[in-house]
């Protein structure tokens, strides 16, 4: 099998099974009479490991075991990083906090010092896609509701 066959084999999987590949019509074949089911299988797995450890080796700027408070779109919170997996990032579990009212924000960023706030007992995470800032959280992790 030659090697441009097996990149549209390749692209065809990737792209969910389209029938067309950057504008080219994907020949229709059946690929059981050009090779076994076991290799077919072994391409497309490869094909898509390489494409999920892409996802996951993104390089986000939060370090393993640091605690940081997160501003989304809507909401802040505070947690301590467990692992990144793919667009998200999975805090500890009974480390997260919603924070419904930072108060003055160089207080609470500088002291710990926040308005309202509503720990959380469950691990959890968040889209960092959805992140507008984030500063490293240097305080204790609240861990009571006021």
């Amino acid at each position: 099998m030659n090697e441009e066959l097996i990149t549209e084999i390749i692209k065809f999987a990737l792209k969910n099974k389209t029938e067309k590949i950057e504008n080219k019509e994907l020949p229709l074949i059946n690929l059981k009479n050009i090779m076994n089911e076991e290799l077919i299988t072994e391409i497309i797995k490869f094909a898509l490991k390489n494409k999920t450890e892409k996802i996951e080796n993104k390089e986000l700027p939060f370090e393993i075991g640091k605690s940081y408070f997160i501003r989304t779109v809507t909401y802040h919170l505070i947690g301590k990083v467990k692992k990144i997996i793919g667009d998200f990032i999975e805090f500890e579990e009974d480390t997260i906090s919603w924070v419904a009212d930072s108060g003055r924000f160089s207080q609470a960023i500088n002291n710990g010092v926040l308005d309202e706030v509503e720990p959380i007992k469950v691990k959890g995470g968040l889209n960092y896609k959805t992140f507008v800032d984030y500063y490293e959280w240097i305080h204790s992790l609240p861990r009571i509701q006021k």
